[in-house]
Order: structure tokens, then C-alpha cells, then sequence
């Protein structure tokens, strides 16, 4: 999903897209990367997808 280069992911808001997969606790798991809940997909770093890429796939969904 962060890899998608179509224009409606890249448009996409990261927090509203964790939102859905980790509840309200996303805001500190974007925060410990210092991302902004408000950035695009498209407006990531590699490092910053590498991050979410390694917490998404180790973390635990929260709901």
C-alpha cells in the first residue's frame, strides 16, 4: 500500500488510512517517525515507508 504509485493512493491521507487498521493510537505511531497524520502517501520518504512498512507488518492491530 505504500509503495502504490496510483493517483488516488499517493492522495490518500496516512492518517486516515493507519486510522482504520489501528484505531486512535496511530497519531504516536506516526509521531515516533515524526510524521504528520495530515501527509499523503505520496509525500512519504523512502524511510518514512520503510518505517510504516516494518511497524505495520510487526504491530498488532489494536480494535
Amino acid at each position: 500500500m505504500f509503495a502504490r504509485t496510483d493517483k488516488l493512493t499517493k492522495k490518500t491521507y496516512i492518517g486516515w488510512l493507519l486510522r482504520g487498521l489501528y484505531g486512535d493510537g496511530v497519531e504516536d505511531l506516526l509521531a515516533a517517525e515524526g510524521i504528520e497524520p495530515t501527509r499523503t502517501v505520496g509525500d512519504l520518504t523512502k524511510r518514512q515507508r520503510a518505517y510504516l512498512v516494518e511497524t505495520v507488518s510487526t504491530t498488532r492491530m489494536v480494535r
